[in-house]
């Protein structure tokens, strides 16, 4: 009857509804809470390290990440499926949803990030998926090499485009996101991460513009999230961006090692991590806000890589009203946990059904993560 009720609508109503960005979100059905994962540490790992004073129980997790649920493709202790294929497929059902809604028929301009390269591109396999699609085939003219920068993957595509603005001027242009990283951690790391994609339609100069933007790595702190990609697993040539990450120590990680993963599972240290975002990307939005022209105060939303709620909360809170931005700072880290580069563009999605985007609304969209890398882009959404 939606349908139906849609297609009865005008042409002219139906070309209003479409302005401006469209979104589209895939996350797994399966939902991984804090009580299975306290569960699964004590039955199934009970020689788990424990770290500092971290609890393990449903509301010490919360409590420590912000982090109620999270959505896996896999349950607790299943061997990973094939993480290119995964990758993909969600990607493609992300996008698709984008496309739908913004009742696209070709796509001039399609950038992908994901956290681990796969030696397929995302981006050629999205095309392919768009243009043989059944039922709302799409022709993707120009795929750009894949983002290959963690956590900041999605604001370092928004960054491509503001830095290259005349090539990308009155272009159809579609960023898609995907993550499947639930599997990349261990012990009480697990608490982290999820799996999903997002994906995000508009038209450059038309529905978003990108005031500036800035992105860069930081030189000696790749050691505070690390991965051992293994080679067959570096990026395809022509990789648009790739950001290594250190290798685990052996000796500290030889419990993580799981071969069925393509690389040995990876670590972090949270203490590091936390004192990097609060301290270093704040003045990185700072700086690309007074490139921009515009004064923080025109700043009306803020979208930061969900990381955990502890440091989404401490920006709302502290940070981001040092240097004058008193804004909107989404959080849905609660329920969706980190899903690395795919989260911004996920709560990009939440945020619009929220009725936060309207137009001339200005916003910070940022990244951050392993590498470490930060991105930033300011956007004005037109319409």
């Amino acid at each position: 009857m939606v349908v139906n009720a849609e297609l009865a609508v005008g042409r002219k109503e139906r070309e209003s509804k479409r302005e401006g960005i469209q979104t589209g979100v895939y996350v797994p059905a399966n939902i991984i809470t804090n009580a299975m994962l306290v569960d699964f540490f004590e039955q199934r790992v009970p020689k788990i390290r424990k770290e500092g004073n971290r609890p393990y129980d449903p509301e010490g997790i919360e409590k420590i990440t912000g982090i109620e649920s999270r959505h896996w493709v896999n349950n607790l202790g299943e061997a990973p499926d094939n993480r290119a294929g995964v990758v993909s497929y969600m990607a493609s059902k992300a996008a698709s949803g984008a496309i739908r809604r913004a009742e696209w028929r070709q796509v001039d301009v399609l950038l992908t990030s994901t956290t681990f390269p796969y030696r397929e591109s995302l981006g050629l396999n999205v095309a392919q998926s768009l243009e043989l699609n059944f039922t709302h085939p799409v022709k993707v003219d120009k795929v750009y090499a894949d983002i290959y920068a963690a956590c900041s993957g999605s604001a370092w595509a928004f960054h491509y485009i503001g830095e290259h603005r005349d090539e990308f001027l009155q272009k159809r242009v579609l960023v898609v996101s995907s993550e499947y990283i639930s599997s990349t951690l261990d012990n009480q790391h697990q608490t982290l991460f999820s799996d999903g994609a997002g994906a995000v339609a508009f038209t450059y100069g038309e529905d978003l513009e990108v005031l500036a933007s800035s992105a860069r790595t930081f030189p000696g702190t790749e050691g505070y999230i690390r991965f051992d990609i293994r080679e067959e697993n570096l990026p395809p040539e022509g990789a648009l961006v790739f950001v290594p990450t250190g290798k685990p120590d052996p000796e500290k990680q030889s419990y993580n090692t799981e071969p069925s993963l393509g690389m040995r599972n990876g670590d972090l240290d949270g203490r590091k991590v936390y004192a990097f975002a609060l301290y270093k990307v704040p003045p990185m939005i700072a700086e690309t806000i007074e490139e921009s022209g515009i004064n923080p105060s025109e700043i009306s939303l803020v979208i930061l890589h969900q990381a955990n709620g502890r440091i989404v909360d401490a920006f709302a809170r502290e940070r981001l009203p040092r240097i004058g931005i008193n804004a909107n700072v989404f959080s849905n880290v609660k329920h969706h946990g980190n899903t690395s580069s795919a989260s911004l563009l996920i709560a990009l999605h939440e945020a619009k059904a929220q009725g936060l985007i309207k137009s001339g609304t200005k916003a910070v969209l940022a990244g951050f993560g392993a590498g470490m890398a930060v991105a930033v882009a300011v956007v004005e959404f037109k319409k």
